[in-house]
């Protein structure tokens, strides 16, 4: 193994490591164990004899092996690599070890083999474990101290704090984490009024003497005046590890009691100030009191010139107490926020919390024992427990019903009433029952009128409208009762129902509509043509005017039936339909039938009523073909005017959504593909594999967002129209699943591409999807949209169809249908501009598009473009070249942390030395003394944003200006696009691709190697 060396000296070498108690084995370039000690040996249960020879994956297993190859790889490569994990060791035993891999090198020139030397750290893991649960434990409990709490570690920054300490600041307590004390004193010093006893303006300290005489507060508590008048008494504590804890106490009480008594008691004061906090040293076997603050006496009201101080056990309000005390305190050797019930001199109890530690003087166990006064919170407790039997007697006597449901749709509470307004089910309503168990119970028992004979149906429509959170709505029971129901979601993604029962609401309106009826028949005899009808299309009346208006006598009116009163049976359907879900219909406009087959614009005002015993409809019609005529111009530019701010609102509603998705879709794209690189774990890679997928398919919807949100030049490049298809369908799937489409993809493979902008092709793919999704939506049955690509014209064009089930188009607007603002669509449907831009779109690539249709069977969209070779070449436009990089340090400028580690996280293993900023202010200090190859920066920070830290570079260290990268989750509004169209520096927008990010650092790279 170490050829060229003398075989004694060997024969030594390897004597000493038999005998070192660290586990040593060699392995060959082989990969074949050649040398083990001892102690490696008996840790992995094997002889030495039985593993020498022997390859790694022979010993540990295959799967072991294909996990720890990587860093012997990289130590026969001459690195010497650390590494911990879990290891199966051949007799089936789990071992969490940490392995240093050390290169052996032959004449300093070649590596012929490398060192494993391994500790067992499972110990260490399983601490590591206890340690998190019990540093949760300690955050709770440092929340649930009443007074101001905060622990700093050994460089005077904060580790926790609760909330009592961070309400000075107004802010919550993980967010002060990190900043150090000279940060958070100076904070607080812009609200103090004075402190520790000098005026804040006059012959205040300075921060350094203000700090100190914090540090030094465990022995002399130092007093704080805000400015609202408020005192705050800050005690220190050192800890063990050097660091710090502060308990600050709210003290105004007692500073407005001395301000009263400032003249008469001022001695008195000055020795509480000095000791605020109730002490007692006593002797733990005979509870003699050897020492007594005077705030110790004053809490148990025991006159201080008294001679002695008396036993500890006179002060107990339970002697038992004390027994339960002393053990815990002997067993641990201190006790903290212990709760004993105490009592004064004159029997007075009160509730008191302890903090005690023990020490040995002279032979003599003592206790150091500290008190707090826990009456007023011990009644701030009570007041609380009041208030909430008060709330719940308030919910109580509500006359409506009451349910509390949890973010888990469990039932919290409800109030009786609830339960006796579901007089089938109200026995399920027990805290923790599912929403959807409680609505299935009452459907089963018959309870809901509706859901009799269709119990699945009725639960699955309720769990719709409770998922598309109904605001309100209205139901009858099986008993007769109407109920109107209404829902509010909780800050915590709970929801609050109330149930009122409205059955006398409901009779009311029964008697207002038979009132209004015997109203209305009176209206028979009015000039504007009317009809009576019911809801099947019988005839009951028609007025003369009516019959007029048609073109026929009362006597023909009377015997046709309603609905050929229509151009189609459609329009009287979607009317009666309205009619049933409203009770009226208001200037319904609608295209009528004459007798002679004319067709004219009707505006239909109707009324539900009872006319003669039968359930029926009154209707007025006015012809307005007059007034249609005079309105169809206006209109149509109206329209044009509203689609187009409507096209613009929606690009800024795109725009908004996916910037503020960017960031943590970058973290997710970034984060998730390093994973599946870099870990050789089969199970992981699978794992992050599916969380690549699942991200990149959220990067694609934000980045097409993005390009429906701009309206910038295009960009041309070599564009897959397969993918472009899949993007497309990203977006709109949801909407087609919804509508019951099914989509069948006959994508070519070895697809050519095309020359192109992707996002403007993207959306013309969208449109025509959404076109054919509409055109599905008015046809009753099963849809299907079919989606081909395919090669033309002996492979010189890329062609797509879109095929749909839906009625088709008929011959006498087709030629009409690219033209703008075009529509057939109801208005508030159709735009009429998704065509004529798809038309625009592909014109301006040199492609066509054309539409095949016959009326009944469907609609065929078909693109087609020329490839991208034939138009990269006419363009003149070189393909990327991919630019080698070398190592290089970086700094990454982001206010977002995740968005830092990820960059931090891609461009390490590239071999870059990675430096981070938190902002445009921080990389401007770390850049006075350090320099950069290459600079990554965001553009929206809260400081210095992303063009004030150009601006600045620029002034002060002009050679760093070409090395510079944005990145942006803006949508690339003017403002940014014009900064970068002036610079000319690159952008990277997120969220990002880490071959996205490792391309334009290359590209950079290669630049300064120019400039050198």
């Amino acid at each position: 193994m170490l050829e060229g060396r003398p075989q004694a000296s060997a024969e030594a070498l390897w004597a000493v490591l038999d005998d070192s108690p660290v586990r040593i084995s060699f392995v060959d370039r082989e990969r074949r164990l050649r040398y083990a000690n001892r102690q490696y040996a008996t840790f992995i249960g094997l002889p030495v004899p039985e593993i020498l020879g022997k390859t790694v994956a022979e010993i540990y297993g295959e799967e072991e092996e294909a996990k720890l190859r990587p860093f012997g790889d990289r130590a026969l490569r001459g690195e010497t690599v650390e590494w911990e994990g879990w290891v199966q060791f051949p007799g089936g035993v789990q071992r969490y070890v940490q392995r240093t891999y050390k290169p052996h090198w032959e004449d300093g020139k070649r590596v012929t083999g490398y060192f494993v030397l391994v500790s067992d750290i499972t110990e260490h893991r399983q601490a590591e474990t206890e340690q998190q649960r019990l540093a949760q434990l300690l955050r709770d409990a440092i929340e649930s101290i009443s007074n101001g709490f905060a622990v700093y570690d050994g460089s005077d920054r904060l580790v926790a704090c609760n909330t009592a300490f961070a309400s000075l600041f107004r802010v919550e307590p993980q967010s002060l984490v990190g900043a150090s004390t000279e940060e958070l004193f100076s904070r607080a010093q812009l609200r103090m009024r004075s402190f520790d006893g000098r005026p804040a303006s006059e012959d205040s300290p300075s921060l350094k003497q203000a700090l100190q005489r914090l540090r030094e507060a465990d022995h002399q508590p130092v007093d704080i005046e805000l400015d609202n008048g408020q005192w705050l008494q800050i005690t220190s504590h050192p800890t063990a590890d050097g660091g710090r804890v502060y308990i600050r106490t709210d003290i105004t009480r007692l500073k407005n009691t001395e301000a009263l008594l400032r003249d008469s008691e001022r001695r008195f004061r000055d020795i509480v100030e000095r000791n605020p906090l109730p002490v007692w040293v006593n002797e733990i076997e005979s509870g003699r009191i050897l020492y007594e603050s005077p705030a110790a006496s004053l809490l148990v009201g025991r006159n201080t010139r008294d001679a002695e101080p008396g036993r500890a056990t006179d002060y107990y309000a339970d002697i038992a107490d004390r027994t339960a005390y002393l053990h815990k305190l002997r067993e641990h050797g201190e006790v903290d926020g212990y709760e004993l019930r105490l009592k004064k001199v004159d029997g007075t109890e009160f509730w008191a919390s302890i903090t005690a530690r023990i020490f040995r003087y002279e032979g003599r166990e003592l206790a150091v024992v500290s008190m707090v006064d826990l009456t007023e919170r011990k009644a701030r407790e009570a007041e609380l427990r009041q208030a909430r039997e008060t709330l719940e007697d308030a919910i109580e006597s509500l006359a409506e019903g009451f349910a509390l449901w949890d973010a888990d749709r469990r039932l919290v509470m409800c109030n009786q009433r609830y339960k006796d307004f579901n007089y089938l089910s109200g026995d399920t309503l027990v805290p923790g029952v599912r929403w959807e168990d409680f609505m299935r119970a009452g459907a089963e028992r018959g309870q809901y009128v509706d859901a009799i004979g269709r119990v699945e149906e009725y639960v699955q429509e309720r769990k719709k409208m409770r998922a598309a959170m109904v605001s309100h709505y209205e139901f009858q029971q099986s008993d007769g009762r109407w109920f109107t129901g209404s829902v509010r979601r909780t800050r915590q993604g709970g929801l609050v129902v109330i149930r009122v029962d409205s059955t006398e609401r409901k009779r009311m309106e029964q008697a207002l509509r038979e009132s209004e009826a015997r109203f209305r028949s009176i209206t028979i005899a009015h000039p504007v043509p009317m009809a009576i009808s019911t809801f099947t299309g019988k005839m009951l009346y028609v007025s003369q005017p009516f019959a007029d208006l048609f073109g026929m006598s009362v006597e023909e009116a009377l015997k046709q039936p309603a609905v050929e009163y229509y151009k189609g049976p459609e329009g009287r359907a979607t009317f009666v339909e309205a009619l049933r879900r409203t009770g009226s219909v208001d200037s319904y406009e609608v295209e009528a039938r004459r007798k002679d087959g004319s067709i004219f614009w009707a505006s239909l005002t109707a009324r539900r009523s009872v006319f003669e015993g039968q359930d029926a409809i009154v209707t007025g019609f006015i012809d307005l073909t007059e007034r249609r005529a005079a309105e169809q111009e206006l209109a149509r530019q109206r329209e044009a005017l509203h689609q187009s701010e409507k096209l613009n609102a929606l690009g800024g509603l795109l725009a908004g959504v996916a910037h503020e998705l960017n960031n943590p879709l970058s973290v997710v794209v970034g984060q998730s593909l390093l994973l599946r690189d870099a870990d050789t774990d089969v199970k992981t890679q699978r794992r992050a594999e599916r969380i690549a997928n699942a991200a990149d398919r959220c990067s694609r919807i934000v980045k097409t967002f993005l390009a429906m949100a701009r309206q910038n030049t295009p960009s041309y490049r070599e564009a897959n129209l397969n993918e472009i298809v899949e993007s497309a369908l990203g977006i709109t799937e949801y909407a087609l699943r919804s509508a019951d489409i099914e989509v069948r993809r006959k994508l070519a493979e070895e697809l050519p591409p095309v020359w192109g902008d992707p996002d403007q092709l993207t959306q013309v793919v969208m449109n025509l999807i959404i076109n054919a999704e509409q055109a599905m939506a008015d046809k009753i049955g099963k849809h299907s949209l079919e989606i081909v690509t395919s090669v033309e014209d002996n492979g010189n064009r890329v062609q797509l169809k879109l095929r749909d089930s839906g009625p088709g188009i008929a011959p006498e607007i087709r030629s009409r249908i690219f033209e703008p603002f075009f529509t057939t669509k109801e208005v508030g449907v159709g735009t009429g501009v998704g065509l004529s831009v798809s038309h625009a779109i592909v014109d301006a690539h040199q492609g066509a598009i054309e539409v095949e249709s016959e009326p009944g069977k469907g609609a065929t969209f078909i693109v087609s473009l020329p490839r991208a070779q034939q138009r990269a070449a006419e363009s003149g436009v070189a393909p990327a070249k991919e630019t080698p990089c070398v190592r290089r340090k970086v700094l990454v400028v982001d206010d977002e942390a995740e968005v830092r580690e990820v960059l931090g996280d891609i461009l390490s293993l590239d071999g870059h030395e990675i430096e981070v900023a938190n902002s445009g202010n921080a990389a401007l200090r770390i850049l006075a003394h350090e320099n950069f190859d290459i600079i990554l920066s965001d553009m929206r920070m809260p400081d210095v944003d992303g063009p004030g830290l150009y601006m600045r570079i620029k002034n002060a260290y002009p050679h760093l200006i070409d090395r510079i990268i944005f990145i942006t989750g803006d949508a690339l509004g003017p403002s940014i696009r014009a900064f970068l169209d002036q610079t000319g520096l690159p952008c990277l927008e997120k969220p990002f691709d880490p071959k996205e990010v490792r391309q334009l650092v290359g590209q950079i790279s290669a630049g300064v190697d120019a400039a050198k």
